[in-house]
């Protein structure tokens, strides 16, 4: 039911913005139609016949002025920025898989038995399994060798980079709600924490505790890793059929 009726909002979004698109050749064809019907009733409406063949030919010429105009500029135009716009997405879906792939990994490869295929990768049971399993000091399965802690700081650092890359990118192209939950994807604890977890690994270590993989409490899941939020956003705005043939997977394991 939710993704049918995510459906019907891409749907009337999509009428509205061509609405909006092609408003002026719409109020040309308007003004026209009403040179046309008020050229037909001249005899009623206009004292003198030439007054009445004037408004029609002014309506006549601006009608096809627009027609022009929308074929030589606003045709192009709306090709680039649908190019565009399919473009913002692709690089924003990419971000969005890597980032479920960083975060499934370590519960793949440090937690036993594995989670369940299926299992929401914010699945707040799951979560303490991977705290409980996973040290940050360990070696992650890398090339060149390194910790999991350098591993997912290097690998986060690199994702912000592509995420601000993206958002200055096609601030003017991609959905506002597309890109809303990309900045909150930015900004959320769980990319800030990964961003200084060496420094967090190193204060720990001095003080002989093992480093754990962060949680947060059960009610704080969605706001310390919104990335159901951006699959939402990625699903209610691919920009054409030519996407719905690579299917976009949820966050889960």
């Amino acid at each position: 039911m939710h993704k049918a009726w995510t459906r019907v909002e891409a749907v009337f979004q999509s009428l509205v913005k061509w609405v909006v698109d092609h408003l002026a050749g719409l109020a040309a064809f308007g003004i026209a139609g009403l040179a046309v019907a008020a050229y037909g009733f001249k005899s009623s409406l206009f004292s003198d016949e030439g007054l009445a063949g004037n408004v029609l030919t002014e309506a006549l010429g601006i009608l096809i002025t627009v027609i022009v105009i929308d074929r030589l500029v606003g045709v192009p135009e709306r090709r680039r920025s649908a190019a565009a716009r399919r473009m913002a997405y692709a690089e924003i879906r990419t971000i969005y898989v890597r980032l479920c792939e960083l975060y499934r990994l370590p519960a793949q490869r440090a937690v036993q038995p594995p989670p369940t295929p299926g299992t929401p990768l914010l699945d707040h049971t799951e979560m303490v399994r991977l705290a409980h399993s996973l040290d940050l000091n360990s070696a992650a399965p890398v090339s060149p060798p390194m910790s999991w802690a350098s591993y997912l700081k290097l690998s986060m650092v690199e994702e912000t980079r592509n995420i601000d890359r993206a958002i200055q990118r096609y601030l003017i192209f991609a959905d506002p709600v597309l890109l809303e939950a990309l900045r909150k994807i930015e900004s959320c604890p769980f990319l800030g924490y990964m961003r200084v977890i060496d420094t967090v690994v190193a204060a720990n270590t001095s003080a002989g505790r093992r480093s754990h993989f962060p949680f947060p409490s059960q009610d704080q899941v969605m706001q310390w890793f919104p990335i159901k939020e951006l699959y939402e956003a990625l699903l209610a705005n691919q920009p054409g059929a030519e996407n719905d043939q690579i299917e976009l997977k949820p966050p889960v394991y």
